[in-house]
């Protein structure tokens, strides 16, 4: 759920054929602190999600053969993977920035929401004044 939350986060804030991004600028304009934490994750997503630039994360195989000397024959095959833990922390800074970027998603729809409204209720008074009937 970690590494999913991360990534899906950063997906708000990058090009899509389907959706506008959030601008981190306008977003954490009025938040340096959420903006501190949310540069901070970003920076772990780049390194360590998605360009996995450190071997703790690697995935090594390990083969045992028994009996040295005998015809070699498979005993074991598996797959070690080393990941990143995280504690109560990260996950609290993580929440942080969360809920910064949702509130001003809300904040923003809100004006957004009144500014049609508003032009939806001129443009049907010109329309009216024009003579339509709506």
């Amino acid at each position: 759920m970690w590494h999913s939350a991360v990534l899906h986060l950063f997906k708000c804030f990058g090009q899509s054929a389907s959706r506008g991004p959030l601008l981190v600028s306008k977003v954490f304009e009025d938040s340096p602190q959420a903006l501190y934490y949310f540069v901070y994750f970003k920076n772990l997503r780049d390194k360590h999600f998605l360009h996995d630039e450190n071997s703790f994360s690697q995935v090594r195989t390990v083969v045992a053969i028994h009996n040295p000397g005998i015809e070699p024959s498979l005993e074991l095959l598996h797959r070690l993977e080393r990941m990143p833990t995280i504690g109560r922390t990260p996950i609290h800074y993580l929440t942080r920035v969360l809920r910064h970027t949702l509130e001003w998603i809300e904040r923003n729809f809100v004006k957004r929401r009144e500014n049609i409204l508003k032009n939806a209720i001129r443009f049907e008074e010109e329309i009216r004044q024009q003579g339509f009937r709506l």
